[in-house]
């Protein structure tokens, strides 16, 4: 067992012993390092706390280095078509047909697509199966191109803010929808 007396005795006789400036600086610095150590510990166990449960902390970094963007069919809110883009410079594109598989064609015309090589805006025809015909749903009425009306639109946000204004504007019949810029974040 520990006797508190001896204990205290021998910090005493270590406290009176005569000391250099070189000795105490030491000791100082050694505490100093101590407690610097240690603050930076309990921060570093906040801040990882902070980053997996804040609800307000976003993530700029994009994993999967592709930017998505997915159509909806709002009367029976399936997904349709997915298109991305890659995040390498010339920002590729690919559409995808992810509706549920089936032997219904849908063949889907003039999906626009920014196309950043001639730096315009494309329309891409899709053929797809599915279960059931979705093209006369997300489409407009003369089955020419997507209709903003009949489809719920979803991914990351500059692309759905994109796709929304240049629905809007095609629908307008605003000619300056082939030249409208897309930006991606860096």
């Amino acid at each position: 067992m520990i006797n508190i007396k001896i204990l205290f005795d021998d910090i005493y006789m270590v406290m009176m012993k005569k000391q250099t400036f070189f000795e105490i600086i030491l000791h100082l610095s050694f505490v100093l390092i101590i407690f610097l150590l240690i603050t930076i510990f309990y921060w570093d166990t906040i801040n990882r706390k902070v980053i997996n449960t804040s609800r307000c902390k976003v993530s700029l970094d994009n994993s999967d280095s592709l930017f998505n963007v997915r159509f909806f069919d709002k009367n029976t809110n399936t997904s349709v078509l997915n298109i991305s883009y890659d995040n390498t410079p010339k920002h590729n594109y690919r559409i995808e047909c992810v509706c549920p598989a089936g032997n219904e064609l849908n063949d889907f015309k003039e999906i626009p697509v920014f196309n950043n090589d001639n730096k315009k805006v494309e329309k891409i025809i899709k053929n797809c199966y599915c279960d059931q015909n979705y093209k006369n749903s997300i489409m407009n009425n003369a089955n020419t191109e997507l209709s903003q009306e009949n489809m719920i639109i979803d991914g990351d946000s500059f692309l759905v803010d994109y796709y929304q204004n240049l629905f809007t504007d095609i629908s307008q019949m605003n000619l300056g929808w082939k030249t409208k810029q897309l930006s991606f974040p860096s």
